[in-house]
């Protein structure tokens, strides 16, 4: 961010609360208290009127007010993103007000603005909530800009299996969250062929001089059915008591954790596995404290793994 953009959210800033501190100032921009003062001094010579209080902060003269804010791109993507974060989390009142928010931004966008939104609402999907803080990434802006800008990405890629990195050129054709990480889906040009990047894997990220053309891609929903095609996954229900529960909250993340119900002496567990014969070997070292609800394959696979078990230390 350069110097006159900064002071242009400085002066933002100011009108969204009564009294702010310089020392907030600094620490939302990364800088120190004396260009804070500089900056501050610069809107007062513009005419800005600005009451300083001794000890407390800076405030705008009561009656002022700035001209309609004009939101960038990358502004309204982030708050498009940010809806499809909290789709997950809010019910239907929630829901609906939060697309009358959208509404009214999308309303001071201009043309071209409100075009590429457009596309990008149908680029980023969440196919499953939260289930505890994602990996911190300073990516998704840029990507959302290479969605919307059709740009070629170079990243340098760190694999899960190899664990090497890898420098890639990608044409990416969506975003989607699951697995408690944000993936970029993208046309590897090295590997010719799609790819599920996961974005905190992504060390660094810059765009090509080159574009595409997003009509020479799949579309992200026949991207994300195909895949879901190839990599069955089983729906899991049990039920855990609660004497062994906070013993097990590092555990159910790595086993697909999706949502918890209280039920009076246990917790009614959801986990999303791609395999059921995993998730038995690891309820084995549950005991009697875990009961399984569904699917009813899992209570037979169980049944199976306890019997192997008694026969083999019997002999």
């Amino acid at each position: 961010m350069n110097r006159l953009e900064r002071i242009t959210s400085i002066h933002i800033m100011l009108q969204t609360r009564r009294l702010i501190r310089a020392s907030d100032i600094a620490e939302r921009f990364g800088i120190s208290l004396r260009t804070v003062y500089r900056d501050i001094r610069t809107l007062e010579e513009a005419g800005v009127p600005i009451i300083s209080e001794a000890g407390l902060g800076y405030s705008l003269a009561s009656g002022y007010s700035l001209p309609p804010i004009q939101f960038t791109q990358e502004e309204a993507n982030t708050l498009m993103l940010g809806a499809k974060v909290l789709e997950p989390f809010s019910d239907a009142s929630v829901k609906k007000v939060y697309a009358s928010a959208l509404d009214k931004i999308r309303a001071v966008l201009k043309t071209v603005q409100k075009d590429e939104l457009e596309a990008l609402d149908d680029q980023i999907r969440v196919s499953q909530a939260f289930s505890g803080p994602p990996n911190s990434t300073e990516n998704l802006v840029k990507i959302q800009q290479a969605l919307v800008g059709r740009h070629v990405l170079r990243i340098n890629y760190l694999s899960s299996y190899k664990n090497q990195e890898s420098e890639r050129e990608v044409e990416p054709i969506g975003l989607t969250f699951y697995g408690n990480f944000w993936h970029m889906i993208a046309w590897c040009r090295m590997r010719k062929d799609y790819r599920d990047f996961r974005t905190d894997r992504i060390s660094q990220i810059d765009f090509s001089m080159d574009s595409f053309k997003l009509n020479d891609h799949v579309g992200l929903d026949d991207y994300l059915t195909q895949m879901n095609e190839r990599n069955e996954t089983h729906k899991v229900v049990v039920r855990i008591k609660k004497r062994i529960y906070s013993f097990i909250v590092n555990q159910k993340y790595t086993l697909g954790f999706i949502s918890d119900k209280d039920v009076g002496d246990a917790f009614e567990v959801e986990f999303i596995t791609g395999s059921l014969h995993f998730f038995a070997q690891n309820m084995l070292m549950w005991g009697s404290s875990v009961e399984v609800l569904e699917p009813h394959s899992l209570k037979e696979m169980m049944g199976f793994l306890l019997a192997e078990l008694n026969s083999h230390y019997s002999a």
